[in-house]
């Protein structure tokens, strides 16, 4: 038989609790060490990290009461979170006998699941089995709305999605908060104060790190980081910056995970740090590799290296620092332009123009020997509320400047394409590989000062408010992960790239 690898606990990144900092209870002050043997009996044993949740969650009061109230877990997917919650709902049930427990995720898939995993565990072990209801469905309800498992002296778990159920039903002594990067405040104001009513109230939460507008979690976060709430115990794999890639312009080349890989999220002993469950060999670095082969960059990131999606509001760098650089007037400004581009915000509630050309400059304005040198200009033309202003006003620059117009085929403006089209505009539409590779190129300028464009409010605070989503690890402005607005900006992408490849063309 081969040998289990011996116990070696990863310790959390953060990891606060009510009884003080990287503390665990004594012994003699939590049900922990039994709740672990039940789970072990029933052939379910915690890990390392699992067992130090348990000895948190069932830590007690010298009165016998919980000593935490809120239990808080973020680590990567698929490490211990769901695991930790099934062998707590055991505890509950078959060491402390509470009589009702509710068990809820943001989806409605979820939430079944965990159903699926609990009565699959009951009828396993001998142990708990007998507890079950001694009738054809064994006391497991999955009737829609009515998701439980009752067992034979009463003790009911419930199962609820917080998409279809909202905080309905959630009113029960102990509550786990499955997917808590999902949770929204409105929620939680209704849910927390029916705790006070019951008998030991406790509260679970579980996630990955969080989103950019998981405003819930991320209050999670700063509570228990800081040790602010006097009942919580906060436990956090992951969460801390990660370390400088060897390249600071690296584009994070799916190369194969190594030790010491030049590239940061391809870094084996970072991924361990952040993926407990490999220490246990119950997630092998193979499969790990084979997920950073399939995932987008940016998912990896957060579902596997611990790195929080952070709003763009909460102090979050330009994509551009170095923007203001490239304020300025060529020599000549254009009497028209070579391009331009048109973008249409998400929301639809707001469409731009900006223009795009080739010009040159002085390399050293103060040098009256200096040599013109080319750049790209792009500024912004026109933007207004909605669209139905849009299709015209094209068609106006269009007739009367030959320029080249450019447009996402895929993005939100994509209903006027026909529109477009009966109007006669010559549209030249490019897919979303173009659109990452017209990033890149307007990316590059304005990072080598290649780019100028005119201090303009619309397309600065277009590029002060936006961050980056990826596709195929290409970034690409982020429409919905943005602060605000970023279709001046997408525009002005759009013209830059339009300037650079069509603008030779005579259309007339």
């Amino acid at each position: 038989m081969r040998p289990r690898p011996a116990k070696r606990l990863i310790e959390p990144d953060f990891w606060t609790c009510p009884h003080g900092v990287r503390q665990r209870p004594e012994p003699s002050l939590t049900y922990g060490p039994e709740v672990a043997e039940v789970c072990a009996a029933a052939g379910y044993e915690p890990d390392a990290q699992q067992e130090l949740g348990l000895d948190m969650i069932f830590a007690i009061r010298p009165d016998g009461s919980p000593a935490t109230f809120e239990f808080c877990v973020i680590c990567s997917r698929q490490n211990l979170k769901t695991g930790l919650f099934l062998q707590t709902v055991i505890g509950w049930l078959y060491v402390l006998d509470v009589p009702e427990i509710v068990w809820s995720a943001h989806e409605m898939s979820t939430t079944r699941a965990a159903q699926r995993d609990l009565a699959n565990l009951l009828r396993a072990a001998p142990s708990l089995q007998k507890r079950m209801l001694a009738q054809k469905n064994e006391g497991i309800y999955d009737a829609n709305g009515e998701e439980r498992i009752e067992l034979a002296n009463g003790q009911t778990i419930w199962f609820k999605a917080r998409t279809r159920d909202g905080g309905r039903g959630l009113g029960k002594p102990k509550l786990v908060l499955d997917e808590a990067f999902a949770l929204k405040k409105s929620m939680m104001g209704a849910v927390i104060p029916i705790l006070l009513a019951q008998h030991e109230p406790q509260v679970l939460y579980g996630s990955s790190p969080g989103k950019a507008d998981s405003e819930q979690l991320r209050d999670l976060r700063e509570r228990g980081r800081k040790h602010l709430s006097p009942t919580m115990t906060y436990l956090e794999w992951g969460g801390k910056p990660l370390p400088p890639c060897e390249d600071e312009k690296c584009q994070h080349p799916k190369t194969g995970l190594e030790q010491g890989a030049p590239c940061v999220l391809n870094r084996i002993e970072i991924i361990v740090e952040r993926n407990p469950a490999t220490a246990t060999g119950r997630m092998p670095i193979e499969n790990l590799a084979n997920v950073r082969q399939a995932m987008p960059t940016d998912e990896w990131r957060r579902e596997c290296m611990g790195e929080w999606e952070e709003p763009a509001s909460a102090g979050a760098t330009s994509i551009f620092p170095n923007w203001s650089d490239g304020i300025g007037e060529p020599i000549e400004l254009p009497e028209t332009p070579a391009a331009i581009g048109i973008a249409v915000s998400v929301s639809r509630a707001w469409a731009s123009i900006a223009a795009g050309s080739p010009v040159e400059v002085l390399e050293d304005p103060d040098d009256p020997e200096s040599e013109p040198v080319e750049r790209s200009y792009v500024a912004p033309v026109d933007r207004r509320e909605g669209v139905g202003w849009l299709v015209a006003e094209v068609k106006r620059i269009q007739d009367a400047t030959d320029c080249v117009v450019v447009m996402d085929s895929k993005g939100p403006g994509k209903s006027l394409i026909k529109d477009f089209e009966e109007a006669d505009v010559a549209l030249e539409l490019i897919d979303v590989d173009e659109v990452a590779e017209a990033t890149a190129r307007f990316s590059d300028k304005v990072r080598e000062t290649r780019l100028l464009h005119p201090e303009a409010a619309e397309l600065d605070e277009a590029v002060e408010g936006a961050v980056w989503r990826y596709y195929n690890d290409r970034p690409l402005v982020g429409r919905r992960q943005s602060g605000g607005e970023v279709d001046m900006l997408e525009a002005a992408i759009l013209a830059d790239y339009g300037a650079g490849k069509y603008g030779a063309i005579t259309l007339g």
